[in-house]
């Protein structure tokens, strides 16, 4: 997929972000989208993070590992 986006025009990356960047962890339990998300390229990421961090910041909080380090 980041192959396509960095090599697609601006409707290609338009379509990635949209269509599959913004759904990709729907419905995805927590833990498994933690998982995933580590295997997401930092650009793709950041359309994610981009798309839902003023609207629904617990989409993104909840793909960051929980702080291991809290009592």
């Amino acid at each position: 997929m980041l192959s396509a986006y960095k090599r697609g025009g601006a409707e290609l990356r338009s379509l990635i972000d949209v269509n599959y960047m913004e759904d990709l962890f729907y419905k995805v339990e927590d833990a498994d989208a933690q998982w995933g998300w580590q295997r997401v390229p930092n650009v793709l990421r950041q359309l994610y993070i981009d798309c839902w961090i003023g609207i629904i910041p617990s989409y993104v909080r909840r793909l960051e590992p929980p702080d291991t380090d809290s009592p």
